[in-house]
């Protein structure tokens, strides 16, 4: 039998509300806050019907605010019914938009309470088998931190897989932001050095007159400032794996020296005579295009063929988008604070982060979630609650007339229309070649035939 706990500091409600579900509920009762929390913390309860109007100020439902709050950092999924006068219906809905289940006007109708109950309850528990559900297709379609069920993210998952174990030399190519960096991390997670250090060298972030010196160290004396020798981070990584992300950002000579070092596995540091032999495993990442930079001659072609040993290229968000609703929902709950209930996004909010182009990829996806949670009034996020980033600005047109300036967004909008309907024109009315035309994909286009009532 599930538990549901009364709070309500008057006694003859309570007693109403008690034999009104006493036949189909255990029932529990608590007169104010620390009552109900204590009874929380000793008792398991599946549901709460909390009057907002508590002592010691029952004129107003500050009390019953800070008992729901109360109660959603100590059981954040614990669903939560209130019961309020018609003077607070405002209120009631605000907070069911901020998490609350649902809400009842008093006087309770037994009937009505004992239906609205039952559909908490049962939307509760459909919540969490849809929670252990997607537990367990993220546990199956998922590599460390990441995760994706669609074809292209299952073919990543299935190399990485098969080269954790080994000591190949990996190079990781894609986009800004599709998570190169934590792909590096968990295949030295799931491989024999998992125990041994995991070290970053990120070519994009230290000068390139140290980056020679980060890498192999150098001896006291080396040159003007080397006080002490030091030890680069290859030798740190002795016996683990050694991340260079944005290999494509170093020097000529850096690629050179990394060159003879990856023949051997043994180096030299800076100003030393010394030869340094350690057992490392490479793991390299770049965004950038390396076969360009060797016809540019940026990039030497015979570091690119060594590196080349096993290549796994992550996709970027846009080809991927049957992967966006897991990947919102899994920052979502790496976002909320402790105790507070878990954000969930609305349909209409998915579709709007389907239909986004996403250059910046999963962290960008990652950034406008984290700036729509701070900002929203509650974990549910509808589509007019994602902070999303700004179009790109469209093609100077002509200037605004002598009388005054047009409203800015009201031509970007008709300048976006016009584009539109002229590349669905040219492609005879298939707005999926228009699409294509303009470098948009089906997503797109349907978002954008909706915006300005093409479709």
């Amino acid at each position: 039998m599930q538990t549901i706990l009364l709070v309500d500091d008057q006694a003859t409600a309570r007693r109403l509300l008690y034999h009104a579900l006493k036949g189909d509920y255990r029932v529990l009762e608590a007169a104010d806050r620390a009552a109900a929390l204590r009874l929380l913390r000793a008792e398991p309860v599946d549901l709460i019907l909390l009057d907002l109007h508590l002592p010691p100020d029952v004129a107003t439902a500050s009390e019953g605010l800070r008992v729901h709050q109360a109660i959603a950092e100590q059981s954040p999924l614990l669903p939560v019914v209130i019961t309020t006068g018609d003077q607070d219906r405002a209120l009631a809905l605000d907070m069911v938009r901020r998490g609350v289940a649902d809400f009842l006007v008093k006087p309770v109708d037994p009937d009505v309470l004992r239906i609205v109950l039952a559909r908490a309850l049962a939307r509760a528990r459909l919540e969490a088998e849809l929670a252990a559900l997607r537990d367990k297709v993220r546990e199956r379609f998922s590599f460390g931190s990441l995760i994706g069920q669609s074809p292209a993210m299952r073919g990543v998952f299935a190399n990485v897989q098969r080269l954790a174990a080994s000591r190949t030399t990996l190079l990781l190519l894609g986009e800004s932001g599709t998570g190169k960096s934590a792909l590096a991390r968990a295949v030295h997670a799931a491989g024999p050095r998992a125990d041994r250090p995991f070290v970053v060298v990120d070519g994009a972030t230290i000068p390139e007159s140290l980056i020679e010196s980060e890498l192999f160290g150098h001896a006291r004396g080396a040159y003007t400032g080397a006080d002490a020798a030091k030890i680069g981070r290859i030798r740190t990584a002795d016996g683990g794996t050694l991340f260079l992300d944005e290999i494509g950002n170093l020097s000529l000579a850096a690629q050179g020296k990394l060159l003879l070092f990856l023949d051997g596995r043994t180096y030299t540091p800076v100003g030393s005579n010394e030869e340094v032999k350690v057992d490392v495993r490479l793991i390299a990442a770049t965004n950038r295009d390396l076969e360009r930079m060797v016809a540019e001659a940026a990039f030497r072609q015979d570091l690119l063929f060594r590196l080349q040993v096993a290549t796994v290229t992550l996709p970027p968000l846009r080809e991927r988008r049957e992967d966006i609703a897991a990947l919102a929902e899994l920052l979502l709950a790496r976002l909320a604070a402790p105790g507070s209930p878990r954000p969930r996004l609305t349909a209409r909010a998915v579709e709007t982060l389907e239909s986004c182009p996403w250059p910046g990829n999963v962290r960008q996806l990652a950034h406008v979630l984290e700036s729509s949670l701070v900002l929203a009034s509650g974990p549910i996020l509808d589509a007019a609650d994602l902070v999303l980033p700004a179009a790109p600005a469209p093609p100077a047109g002509p200037a605004p007339p002598a009388g005054g300036a047009p409203d800015f967004k009201a031509r970007v909008a008709a300048f976006e229309r016009r584009l539109l309907e002229q590349a669905i024109e040219q492609a005879h009315g298939n707005k999926a070649a228009a699409g294509r035309a303009l470098g948009l994909d089906e997503n797109q286009v349907r978002y954008l035939c909706r915006k300005h009532g093409l479709s």
